[in-house]
This record gives C-alpha cells, sequence and structure tokens, in this order.
C-alpha cells in the first residue's frame, strides 16, 4: 500500500504546501510509507510508456510526451517537462479504483483520477497539475459506475479541472481549486467546492449542493447550477 504521510491534507478548505520535487522524491523526502510498491522512472529525452501493476506504484516520467498509467493499486503518478497524459486508472471493466496521488510539471499535460469503463467506483484521488494548459478530471467514467472524492488543486497557466464526468453513474464530493490564470471549473455531480484565484475563472456547479468561490480575480462566472456563490460580481 501507498500511504500519505507528509503535509497533504484531506479538508476541503486545504491546499498541499509540499513541492512537485519533494513528493516525487517521496522515499528520500520521507513523505510516504511504502509497501511492495512497483517502481518505473522514465528517460531523459524519450517519450516513455508505463502502466503500472494490480498494487501500488510509482510512476516518473521526465523529458518527452510521456503516459503514465497507473492501473490498480494506490498509485504515486509524477510527469515531467512535455505533454504528459497521466491516468491514475485506467480500467476497462468493473473494480473498485485505487487512491492516487498524480502530479503535473511543465507542458500541457492530462490527469485523470480514474478512466474507468465498467462499472466500478472510483478512487479518493489528488490531482495537482503544473505549470502549463493542463485538462484535470477526477473521474472519467464512461460506464455505470460512481465517482470518487477528489482533490484538485491547480498551480499556474489557463487550465480545465472537472470533477466527475462519469456516464450512468453517479458523481462524488469533489474539491476544485484553481490557481493563476484563466481556469474553468466544472463540479459536475456531487455536492462539490469549486474556487477560483486569480484570473477571469467561468465556475459551472451541476447536479448536488455546489459552492462556487470566484477567488480574487476580475471577471469571473458562476451558471445557475452553483448553490452558493461568492467572489463573483
Amino acid at each position: 500500500m501507498l500511504v500519505v504521510v507528509g503535509t497533504v491534507s484531506a479538508q476541503r478548505d486545504a491546499r498541499p504546501s509540499t513541492s512537485r520535487a519533494d513528493l516525487c522524491e517521496a522515499s528520500e523526502k520521507q513523505l510516504f510509507r511504502i509497501v511492495d510498491a512497483e517502481v518505473q522512472i522514465g528517460n531523459e529525452n524519450f517519450d516513455d510508456f508505463f502502466v503500472g501493476s494490480r498494487g501500488p506504484d510509482i510512476l516518473i516520467g521526465y523529458s518527452g510526451n510521456d503516459i503514465l498509467i497507473g492501473n490498480g493499486g494506490d498509485d504515486l503518478i509524477c510527469g515531467g517537462e512535455d505533454d504528459d497524459q497521466l491516468v491514475g486508472d485506467g480500467r476497462s471493466k468493473g473494480g473498485a479504483g485505487g487512491d492516487d496521488l498524480i502530479i503535473g510539471a511543465s507542458g500541457n499535460d492530462e490527469l485523470i483520477g480514474d478512466n474507468n469503463g465498467g462499472s466500478g467506483a472510483g478512487g479518493d484521488d489528488i490531482l495537482r497539475p503544473g505549470s502549463g494548459k493542463d485538462r484535470s478530471v477526477g473521474d472519467n467514467d464512461g460506464g455505470g459506475g460512481t465517482g470518487g472524492e477528489d482533490r484538485i488543486f491547480d498551480a499556474q497557466g489557463n487550465d480545465v479541472l472537472i470533477g466527475d464526468s462519469v456516464g450512468s453513474g453517479g458523481g462524488a464530493d469533489d474539491v476544485l481549486r484553481a490557481g493563476t490564470g484563466d481556469d474553468e471549473i466544472r463540479g459536475q455531480g456531487g455536492d462539490d467546492l469549486l474556487a477560483g484565484a486569480q484570473g477571469s475563472d467561468a465556475l459551472a456547479g451541476g447536479p448536488g449542493d455546489d459552492e462556487c468561490d470566484g477567488g480574487s480575480g476580475d471577471g469571473d462566472t458562476a451558471d445557475a447550477e452553483c448553490e452558493t456563490v461568492v467572489g463573483v460580481p
């Protein structure tokens, strides 16, 4: 199993304070307790393709356009330079997803907590995009599964943050916090917290009781599915 023992908080109003370098060098920084984890580390200037095991994995990319898929288990997945696709669980059938920590870097990355085409439940994932123009999805469920309670903490760039993109299943309660830049934040299903920051952010709720906070920037918008709205003209 892979257990967070560092500074990443589960509270709705909290943001991870640990840098990507510290998190991705977890064994040296002692931020994680790792038991029987598979480790795969990418190469400089290569486009790496890694698929993890059914247990806990640590997948780390460097320069190059990498595809890193955790599969089952509780995984730590770190992108590197260039444009990466980082997926916590890429299951085509049912089964519960693991609780993954997915961290982007520079480049225009796609981060997906659970990419499940079956009827299983998604894990409770933490997604932390990097400095590029990123797209982050907590749960991308094309079947009848349910999403996990995910947290997405944006850094920089004009990004898209989506809590749950589910088919016939139900969404869970997600926390989506944007960073600098003009961001698009979509809660989808569940009782979600959507929070903008600097920049002109577009907040869209969904089914459930969503709280939408535009943040300190000007030009923020919130749609009619945001039940509680603050910081929006």
